[in-house]
């Protein structure tokens, strides 16, 4: 009869006589995982611009948080062989705070076409994002 508790025991993960750490608790270490691959590039993300000419604020309408430590923001920006974007992060205990800018590319042709682009960015965190709050800046 023992032989089968024992048997149960280790089969159902329990531990007989001890106690087992849950999964949430503070003790339990994360181990880096070579399988787990960064967040990829989706078809409507663009890249950030350093190199932007008469940069100014713009919004972004929603987020998705990709993995611990990447967040796709979605926005409308111009026509992007004229416009290109960057963003800024600043974190803190309670929340992360994106600010986007537009500007005009450097050489962008003299003429451009008013549109109203559907375009998303990848944006890296230092902390990983957990609960915090996703706000704009």
């Amino acid at each position: 009869m023992f032989a089968i508790v024992l048997t149960v025991a280790a089969m159902t993960g329990c531990a007989v006589g001890g106690s087992e750490v849950p999964p949430s608790s503070p003790n339990t270490k994360t181990r880096y995982d070579p399988t787990v691959k960064p967040p990829t590039q989706s078809a409507n993300d663009i890249r950030q611009r350093t190199d932007l000419h008469d940069e100014h604020a713009s919004s972004w309408s929603r987020y998705d948080v990709v993995s611990d430590h990447s967040v796709r923001v979605f926005f409308y920006m111009g026509n992007p062989r004229c416009h290109g974007v960057r963003a800024t992060v600043d974190e803190d205990t309670a929340s992360v705070r994106i600010t986007l800018y537009e500007g005009t590319l450097p050489n962008s042709p003299a003429e451009c076409a008013a549109l109203a682009e559907s375009a998303s960015l990848l944006i890296t965190t230092h902390d990983p994002v957990g609960a915090r709050s996703v706000i704009a800046g």
